[in-house]
Formats: structure tokens, C-alpha cells, sequence
């Protein structure tokens, strides 16, 4: 359904893992929070020397929230994770945040439930306050009805609690674990599009901002590198600036956020930028792709 017009391209900036960053920030649990403060230190450190071939591949390794929380978990070393490890604190992780019980999680990962429990416990147990904060935003929203966001939005669950069914109550607590993230996540996602907007319409530029999609903005811009560099650098530069956060709404970040970007002439078929694509690359192929479709273009 998303494509560039003519002579253009798109690119998509989306939030690295956001649901489990505002569950860290939400929860106040500094142990998550250094996780990717430890992340992004070693990303920026590329950055700015992206000929560094061993920089790139600890990227790969450590730049992983699944891999680094399995690292923690199962006491053992990044490199050393398993992909059944990975996987087990993915689902974790997730499953945590929407409430998933350990049948569920047994049936994910094809193990005894008794195993899936035990799992469970190294995971709360290594994250003590992000743990304790879903129990706690469950007894709030019991007993006030309602749960709020980082923004102050408010998700009312009168229905919900005062039912009298226990599966309605059950799903009530779900969702009171799940919507300050998921809509903390959503409501940046909006601030973030707005602030691009007026960047855009402030300095004239080339660029056209096309939707929002949860964690992500899908922006077009005219096949020139210097352009879409510039787009993409000033994108990523604004999504990530906490500032704005703490001045309007009052909320102080301890975890940073990321972004990844993906460009291509069509949404659903984009090419990372990362150490092996750089944004030169993803311009050529999107102009090879473009006069194959009969476009006029120098390659």
C-alpha cells in the first residue's frame, strides 16, 4: 500500500524495542535500564568509527535486549547465549507485559510448565523493581479502576474489575500491565511525528512525513544522498532527544532511546542501514529498482 512517488524513496525510523524500554522507564528499574544505556554506548561508539570491523560485530552480539537478558538470566556469556536462551527471555520479556501465564509460556517454547515457572522466577528475580511494578499497577488499577500512562492518558477498567467474572477480571489485569507501555510508547510515537512536522515545515524541507505506524514513522524523500542523509540524521537526531519529553510532560528518562531505520523505494520491502548497508547502497539499489520500473534516472 506504501510506496514513493517517482523519483523519491522512503524510509522508516522506528523505535528499537520501545515497549520494553517504557516498561524499564515505567517501572523505574535502573538493572533494565543500564541494559540498554549499555546498548546504545556501544552503538554510538560505532558510530563514530564505522570502519571498526570489531566494533560491528560487538554491535551484533551485545546490541541485543533478548541476548543481553538471557546473558543475565542464565549466567553466561553474550557470545555464549543459546538461541533457545534468546528465545526464552523474548517471550519472557513479552509475555510479562502482556500477562502470558506459563502454560502459555510452556507451550511457546515447548517445555514443562514447571520449566516455564522456573524460567519466570531468574527473569523477575534478575529485574526486581520492573517485576514488582506489574503487581503493583495490577492492586492500582483493582482498586482506583483506571490506569494512566507516562503522558497522563488514562485507560479507564471499571468494566472490567467490577464484573464479577473472573476471566474479565483476569483480562482487566492484563490490560492494566500492558496499556501505560503500550500507550506511553504510542503517545512518543505522536510527539515525535509532530516534532518532525514542525521541523519540516519550519526549514522548507524536502521531506514528506506519510503515517505513524506504533512505533514507527514512515517518511519520504527525493532519491539525493544528501538529502536523505540529512533527513534520516535529523529524524533520528529528534526521535531520541529526551529533552522535549522532560520540559512539556515532565517525564524524566533514565532509559535512552534508539532508532532503526529501513529505506527502500516500497515500505514492504526496505533495506536495513547498518554496518553492512550503508544509505549510499540502499540509494543505488532504489535507483536500479526505479529505472527497471521504467523510471528516469541516473543510476
Amino acid at each position: 500500500m506504501f510506496r514513493a512517488a517517482p523519483g523519491h524513496m522512503i524510509f522508516e525510523a522506528d523505535y528499537s524495542q520501545a515497549e520494553v524500554r517504557w516498561w524499564a522507564q515505567i517501572s523505574g528499574d535502573t538493572e533494565y535500564a543500564a541494559v540498554f544505556e549499555r546498548m546504545r554506548s556501544l552503538r554510538l561508539d560505532h558510530y563514530a568509527h564505522p570502519e571498526n570491523e570489531e566494533l560491528a560485530k560487538k554491535v551484533i552480539t551485545e546490541c541485543d535486549v533478548h541476548r543481553q537478558v538471557a546473558s543475565l538470566m542464565f549466567r553466561v556469556a553474550l557470545e555464549e547465549v543459546t538461541k533457545h536462551q534468546r528465545q526464552a527471555a523474548k517471550n519472557i520479556t513479552f509475555g510479562s507485559i502482556y500477562g502470558q501465564t506459563c502454560m502459555a509460556l510452556a507451550r511457546a517454547l515447548g517445555i514443562e510448565e514447571s520449566e516455564a515457572e522456573e524460567l519466570q522466577k531468574k527473569f523477575l528475580y534478575k529485574f526486581k523493581h520492573a517485576a514488582q511494578w506489574l503487581f503493583d499497577i495490577e492492586a492500582f488499577a483493582e482498586k482506583h479502576l483506571y490506569v494512566d500512562n507516562a503522558f497522563g492518558r488514562r485507560r479507564h477498567l471499571d468494566e472490567e474489575f467490577n464484573s464479577g467474572i473472573k476471566g474479565i477480571i483476569n483480562r482487566g489485569k492484563r490490560q492494566a500491565r500492558n496499556s501505560p507501555i503500550q500507550g506511553s510508547s504510542s503517545d512518543m510515537m505522536v510527539f515525535s511525528g509532530c516534532y518532525v512536522q514542525d521541523y519540516v515545515m519550519e526549514n522548507d524541507k524536502p521531506w514528506k512525513l506519510e503515517n505513524l505506524v506504533h512505533d514507527a514513522m514512515l517518511i519520504e524523500v527525493p532519491m539525493d544522498l544528501d538529502v536523505l542523509t540529512d533527513a534520516v540524521r535529523s529524524v533520528e537526531r529528534m526521535m531520541v532527544d529526551m529533552e522535549p519529553l522532560k520540559e512539556v510532560w515532565g517525564i524524566n528518562m533514565i532509559v535512552p532511546m534508539e532508532v532503526e531505520v529501513k529505506a527502500g523505494i516500497r515500505w514492504g520491502h526496505c533495506t536495513t542501514w547498518d554496518s553492512k548497508h550503508t544509505l549510499e547502497d540502499i540509494l543505488l539499489d532504489c535507483k536500479k529498482q526505479a529505472i527497471a520500473e521504467g523510471q528516469r534516472l541516473v543510476a
